[in-house]
């Protein structure tokens, strides 16, 4: 969305602001693709597919680089990297949500839907009963964002997750 707003912007500080807010929006899309390829996979494979998302995301900033090579104008760059975007529009429909997702606002049917459907194209047989009956809420018990700032383990891990962050 920002990204494409910027080819129509005239004014350099609507252009930074709109650089920035892709920026930020980069940064949350990488981490959700990341934990959405986590969910998906078994703890066996989470590592390679940690690994691909990493490689491809790699992959991505040196074709950046290539076709800024060939494609001068910022313009026409920004055109070029941008529009192709809108065709990921179309994966709303092909990924599946979030089973844990699912599981945390209560839509138990549509998390073992999205299981059950794994576990076939994977040939995986599962039981008729999949979920033990608990809620996830009596499994897990729901805390507030205000308990990573008073809990100083969750606090420094904070800490250092941000200065990691912004260093990379």
């Amino acid at each position: 969305g920002t990204s494409i707003g910027v080819i129509f912007t005239e004014s350099f500080i609507i252009y930074v602001i709109l650089r920035f807010f892709t920026g930020v929006s980069v940064s949350g899309l990488f981490l959700a693709i990341f934990v959405l390829g986590m969910e998906l996979v078994g703890p066996s494979k989470r590592m390679f597919v940690g690994i691909v998302v990493d490689v491809f995301w790699s992959l991505g900033v040196m074709l950046l680089g290539g076709i800024a090579f060939f494609i001068r104008d910022w313009y026409y760059l920004q055109m070029a990297v941008s529009l192709p975007a809108v065709l990921l529009f179309s994966y709303w429909w092909l990924i599946p949500e979030s089973p844990r997702w699912l599981l945390a606002r209560g839509r138990d049917a549509d998390a073992e839907a999205i299981i059950r459907h794994a576990a076939r194209v994977n040939g995986v047989t599962m039981p008729d009963k999949i979920f033990d009956g608990m809620t996830f809420d009596e499994a897990y018990r729901r805390e507030s964002l205000w308990s990573i700032f008073t809990a100083p383990k969750f606090f420094m891990r904070l800490i250092i997750l941000c200065y990691i962050w912004l260093a990379s």
